[in-house]
């Protein structure tokens, strides 16, 4: 117990964000527990309903994803694991979304769209190396909404709307939670960071929906034919 008090005093990811670590119980930052607990029961939930290997195989992906994100919450990760684990686990998610999108509808990504995906995963593998945390989960999110972009065509316009505002909703309270964690815990002791995760939630929902909602909808092209 003392060694996990002193791991937990180092203040490291995430137990850097902002919901005060507690070191008297067996949930470290229980209100991110609680709401990530959530985002996985709304993701078992679409998982049982839909029935294509592809659209199983992202919501596995999202459901690992967030699993491992809520035990790094419960429990502090020694050293570089946590976040190694959670960026691969983030590709996973990212290229389960590629094959679900070309799998319902038989269209290959271009050239250029190929080497525009190619051109995020290698800033963002210099990102994971070389810069802070905000920039290589930036680089994820942007991913994710490439590929949606990519395939637009495809995503009903309610959907893509509300995904792109719940992205860029979620990247500004990263950033202000980077910058100003430490003053708004001064003016009030507050978890602060479940601003984050209930944006993360919601987000969850959003593409539970719409993987639902292609799946059954769309009836994949027998034509194969790039996309511009």
């Amino acid at each position: 117990m003392e060694d996990r008090i002193e791991t937990m005093n180092a203040y490291t990811f995430p137990f850097d964000t902002c919901e005060t670590p507690r070191k008297d119980s067996i949930l470290a930052q229980p209100y991110s527990v609680f709401i990530n607990l959530v985002s996985c029961g709304i993701l078992f939930y679409f998982f049982t309903r839909v029935r294509r290997p592809s659209t199983r195989a992202t919501l596995l992906a999202i459901f690992l994803f967030e699993l491992w994100h809520t035990w790094s919450h419960s429990i502090h990760v020694q050293g570089m694991l946590q976040l190694n684990v959670v960026h691969g686990l983030a590709y996973l998610v990212n290229l389960c979304l590629l094959w679900f999108l070309y799998d319902i509808s038989n269209q290959p990504p271009s050239r250029m769209a190929l080497l525009l995906l190619v051109t995020i995963v290698l800033f963002d593998l210099y990102s994971f190396c070389f810069l802070p945390f905000l920039y290589y989960l930036s680089t994820q999110l942007l991913l994710l909404f490439v590929l949606l972009l990519l395939y637009h065509h495809l995503v009903p316009v309610a959907y893509f709307s509300a995904l792109a505002i719940l992205i860029l909703v979620l990247v500004l309270f990263i950033v202000n939670e980077s910058m100003h964690c430490k003053d708004m815990l001064k003016y009030h002791v507050f978890p602060y960071h479940i601003l984050i995760e209930t944006t993360g939630t919601i987000i969850f929902f959003c593409l539970g929906m719409l993987l639902l909602h292609m799946e059954t909808t769309m009836t994949p092209l027998r034509k194969k034919k790039k996309m511009i």
